[in-house]
């Protein structure tokens, strides 16, 4: 099961890679002589490394975007158009906008810190929404890289298959800090308890036969199509929001009612599967036997987010593949990674985020960094609020 899974994990990061970086195939001549195949090993000396180059300038970006949306909005006819559908066409054309020109200058960027160092850009791998490169430097290379005024730092690159087998989903249920606590004595711990089994599918659907029997109340003569239709997605979002809520609050105190716990004496989200309480050593040792519960941890409180999101230092590169909204790596966007973010920003030594989990977390307002609106753009995707990630603000 386990080669299965990191034979799937492999197949996607090539997939996913080859849809988001502009790679290239690079062709080997085995030809010549032995002088010629040592002088290309002495050249090919290189180490694989991942660049973060200095942010681009997102205010001049939205500023353009926003100066092209108003152009198209005086060019439509007034007579044809409601002012409904005006705002709708002008908004869903500023962030079209918007993205072509994020990418557009992303592009850029990374090219020209390619050119500093001397680097063909066919040779690296670079995202259109994150300021990250992907490539080979040499020793002069990484000199030059290390003090560039362009770049905010160079750290080593790990490919995904580098991970130890011994260390792929071998987490305990119980994290090793709360047995700690509960052999050392300690009669009330306070922790975050992580739980699974809501049907997120049902739920949609359930939102979606409620949207379109609300379709069939609105009177056609007087709303236009375009009116109905944003009338219907308002009505499911606001639906699906209700029915996710309900979930998450059901289940959660269904998880407390099994531990034993007064729901007055723990806070839980109406978003996240989490729920933070205390628990005796007895209650959590019964843990292990819940079937809703995927783990625990230790609560510590909240520290300063911007003083937590200043003092990331990059570590190690763990994947291939850019997907936005993908914080815990494992190619798919659920709340756990909305989870995973949360926690990192409460406690970023406790839980890092690898180099690549950092660039897929940043899904809000990409290149903004690690913060808890990343998590959540998470929740709104992963509840059909918004149909993509990253989410670009207006």
């Amino acid at each position: 099961m386990l080669r299965y899974r990191k034979l799937m994990a492999f197949i996607c990061s090539l997939t996913l890679i080859s849809s988001i970086f502009p790679l290239s195939a690079v062709a080997v001549d085995v030809g010549g002589t032995s002088d010629d195949i040592s002088e290309s090993n002495e050249f090919k000396s290189t180490t694989t490394m991942v660049i973060w180059y200095k942010n681009i300038e997102q205010s001049d970006i939205r500023s353009l975007a926003s100066e092209k949306a108003n152009e198209y909005e005086d060019s439509f006819d007034r007579t044809k158009y409601t002012p409904t559908e005006i705002e709708k066409l002008k908004t869903d054309y500023y962030k079209s906008i918007l993205r072509e020109l994020t990418s557009k200058a992303h592009i850029e960027q990374a090219e020209k810190v390619l050119s500093e160092l001397g680097i063909d850009k066919t040779k690296a791998s670079y995202s259109v929404y994150t300021p990250v490169i992907i490539c080979e430097l040499t020793d002069e290379q990484l000199k030059v890289a290390e003090s560039s005024e362009l770049i905010s730092s160079v750290s080593p690159y790990e490919p995904l298959d580098n991970i130890d087998d011994a260390t792929v989903n071998k987490s305990p249920k119980i994290s090793e800090d709360v047995t700690a606590k509960i052999e050392s004595g300690t009669d009330s711990i306070s922790v975050v308890v992580n739980y699974s089994g809501i049907d997120s599918s049902a739920l949609y659907s359930e939102a979606s036969q409620k949207a379109n029997e609300y379709e069939d109340t609105l009177d056609k003569e007087k709303y236009s199509i375009t009116e109905i239709e944003k009338l219907k997605t308002d009505y499911y979002k606001a639906v699906l929001l209700e029915l996710t809520s309900k979930a998450y609050t059901e289940q959660a105190e269904k998880v407390l009612a099994e531990l034993g716990i007064d729901k007055a004496n723990a806070s839980y989200s109406s978003y996240t599967p989490m729920i933070i309480c205390e628990l005796t050593g007895e209650q959590i040792k019964s843990i292990e036997d819940c079937e809703y519960i995927s783990s625990v941890t230790l609560y510590e409180p909240l520290v300063d987010e911007q003083a937590a999101t200043d003092s990331i230092e990059l570590t190690t590169f763990e994947g291939v593949s850019v997907l936005p909204g993908d914080a815990n790596c494992d190619f798919e966007i659920s709340l756990s990674d909305a989870v995973a973010i949360l926690q990192f920003i409460a406690n970023g030594d406790k839980y890092p985020l690898a180099n690549q989990a950092k660039i897929n977390a940043d899904c809000y307002d990409p290149g903004s960094g690690v913060t808890a609106m990343d998590a959540l753009s998470i929740q709104k995707y992963d509840t059909k609020v918004i149909n993509n990630l990253p989410e670009f603000i207006s």
